[in-house]
């Protein structure tokens, strides 16, 4: 048997570049604000950088997207480095699945139940992250609410098989 690739829909691969964007962006926010924490402002970065502070200052609210190859460049200034990990799909669902096997329905029904309200939880969470750190850009804040909405109906479905 050999492996076939997936025909990815273009509304699909909206939302997988928008994912891509926004993990970009959550990771730079993370790495500066750490730096922040520590005394450093975005003047200082965009010095650092050699960059407008106002270039600056659009990446670090989301507003303007970069490469990933910018982004590397943006957190060695800060000090912090890219990890880069590819997971097979089927490794991550056997991960996070519990496929031990329950004696009782209800032990069943509390594990998807708590399952379900840990997926609920972050996905609220990604949700006001999104909605809080894309005012500006309402295509950007847009994308990511619709992939947002997909991967909780998804969570949702996969939940309750």
């Amino acid at each position: 048997m050999s492996f076939m690739a997936t025909k990815i829909d273009p509304d699909l691969e909206d939302d997988l570049r928008a994912d891509a964007r926004a993990t970009i962006f959550f990771a730079l926010r993370e790495a500066f604000k750490r730096r922040a924490d520590q005394g450093l402002a975005a003047k200082d970065l965009a010095e650092a950088l050699d960059k407008d502070k106002a270039y600056i200052s659009r990446i670090l609210k989301g507003s303007h997207a970069i490469t990933f190859e910018s982004m590397a460049v943006i957190l060695e200034a800060l000090d912090h480095v890219v990890e880069l990990k590819v997971v097979p799909a089927e490794q991550l669902f056997r991960t996070n699945r519990d496929v031990r096997p329950r004696l009782h329905q209800a032990t069943q029904r509390s594990a998807r139940e708590k399952a379900f309200d840990q997926s609920e939880h972050a996905a609220k969470s990604l949700a006001r992250d999104a909605i809080t750190t894309h005012r500006d850009d309402q295509v950007g804040s847009s994308r990511a609410l619709v992939s947002l909405t997909r991967r909780i109906s998804d969570s949702i479905t996969a939940h309750k098989g």
